[in-house]
């Protein structure tokens, strides 16, 4: 079997959220939350869910360290948070009991292995928050063209002057 990478459970967590519906947003590390998320998403409601995006039993147990070792930090800002993992990894006994699991398969589909506890904190978010996270989206992609450039250009130099 090969190891399903963190850009694969992304990809696959979008398709299943749907990517017309709602507003999803990869690496959320500033500007709207007091913690880095893996993956925010906003549905029409204004309703927000985090996705922690875990490929390894490594990583989810680091997830426990966070926050000065209390575990993942419950913003009033999120509704639902869950962990999107690889199928083999879906029962791991660390994931917060209160985290939704989404079980991404060798297929790269996603199953819901055990539903989210809702924040009894959350809000809906504001129009000014719902900006500001389609802000941090449009500049995440172009971080993300600058970076295919880079690589279409290496690409180039290695065609043109052989490999490094």
């Amino acid at each position: 079997m090969i190891k399903i990478t963190a850009i694969e459970i992304e990809s696959a967590v979008a398709r299943f959220y749907g990517i017309r519906e709602t507003i999803m947003v990869p690496n959320v590390s500033w500007g709207l939350l007091e913690h880095e998320a893996d993956m925010v998403i906003v549905k029409a409601s204004r309703w927000a869910d985090e996705i922690e995006i875990k490929c390894s039993a490594s990583d989810i147990k680091a997830d426990l360290r966070k926050n000065n070792g209390k575990g993942h930090i419950r913003s009033p800002m999120i509704r639902k948070l869950w962990f999107a993992v690889p199928a083999e990894l879906s029962d791991n006994p660390n994931i917060p009991l209160f985290a939704g699991i989404l079980k991404i398969t060798e297929r790269r589909s996603v199953e819901v292995m055990r539903p989210a506890e809702i924040n009894p904190n959350a809000r809906k978010l504001t129009e000014k928050e719902m900006y500001k996270l389609m802000r941090l989206g449009c500049m995440r992609i172009w971080s993300l063209k600058k970076a295919a450039i880079a690589r279409i250009n290496q690409k180039r130099y290695e065609r043109k002057y052989g490999a490094i």
